[in-house]
């Protein structure tokens, strides 16, 4: 009987010891589905902040463009700029020609007004 109390408590230890076992296998399955879990948590918000990340990239690049193609029309606006500011420089410049012609045909007139009315007076002695 000792024999077979022998294996009796053997296969008792065996039994807990499988039980035991099966428990921690159970255990690490749980901590692995929740591992997995949260792994696929991160890899979801991973893929998100990617996608938002690109979306910022994306718009950076948008952005980026518009400021090159707002420095290039700056550009052409300043050379327009220029050039109006010359093509006024010439026409003030003709303006000032222009008065001072203006200037000396009046003093002009004046002079052969003054004249004419000599020579009306003269004239008019002679009638």
């Amino acid at each position: 009987m000792s024999h077979k109390a022998f294996h009796q408590r053997e296969i008792e230890h065996l039994q807990e010891q499988n039980t035991r076992i099966v428990g921690q296998i159970e255990i690490a399955e749980v901590e692995r589905d929740r591992a997995h879990e949260q792994l696929q948590a991160c890899e979801e918000k991973d893929a998100s902040l990617q996608n938002q990340v690109q979306g910022q990239r994306d718009r950076i690049g948008n952005l980026n463009g518009r400021l090159a193609q707002d420095k290039s029309e700056c550009g052409a606006k300043d050379e327009h700029v220029k050039v109006l500011g010359e093509q006024n420089n010439q026409m003030l410049s003709l303006l000032e020609q222009e008065e001072n012609k203006s200037k000396d045909y009046s003093s002009r007139i004046a002079s052969l007004e003054v004249r004419n009315r000599k020579l009306q007076a003269i004239a008019e002695m002679f009638d």
